[in-house]
């Protein structure tokens, strides 16, 4: 049986001989054959990367993978940017009346507040999320008030702000 500290050893080693990865700004603890990775990496395809070779590793039973994803800055997108295209996504969408869904950004959360009774006013589904260059989460609430909660893990490396909403 593989001990957690040549689990340890065999995470980092790993991580740096992968060329995909900057691993200089990732921890690796390991528990119980859980190897937890935690740190930051520069985009989604690193944090990808990490995963499938920590993945590659005999003896691991688990990972717990906490690394933070931060872009350059010209890529990064602020919550006022973000709510500007959000609010023209919307504005632009004939099916969507006209003030009739308020939008709040804080840390890269969009809420949409507001009522629509038809599906199409809803963008055709009863949930969804936004894709951005950012962690973006969507909170809707329905009739009854109960709020549900949504995040999309999926990252739109090429979204300018018009398309923001748009899938």
């Amino acid at each position: 049986m593989i001990t957690d500290h040549k689990l340890k050893v065999a995470a980092i080693a790993e991580l740096d001989w992968e060329p995909s990865i900057e691993a200089n700004h990732i921890g690796v603890a390991v528990e119980g054959g859980v190897v937890t990775l935690t740190g930051y990496v520069k985009s989604y395809l690193q944090k990808s990367q990490a995963e499938r070779a920590v993945g590659r590793i005999s003896g691991v039973k688990g990972l717990a993978e906490e690394l933070e994803v931060r872009l350059p800055g010209h890529m990064r997108k602020g919550d006022d940017e973000i709510a500007q295209a959000a609010l023209h996504r919307l504005s632009s969408d004939i099916a969507i009346p006209k003030d009739a869904v308020r939008v709040k950004v804080q840390k890269g959360w969009v809420t949409l507040s507001g009522e629509v009774f038809a599906l199409p006013e809803r963008g055709g589904r009863s949930g969804g999320s936004v894709p951005s260059r950012r962690d973006v989460g969507l909170k809707q609430r329905d009739r009854q008030g109960a709020t549900q909660h949504s995040q999309d893990q999926r990252r739109c490396a090429s979204c300018t702000p018009p398309d923001l909403l748009h899938r």
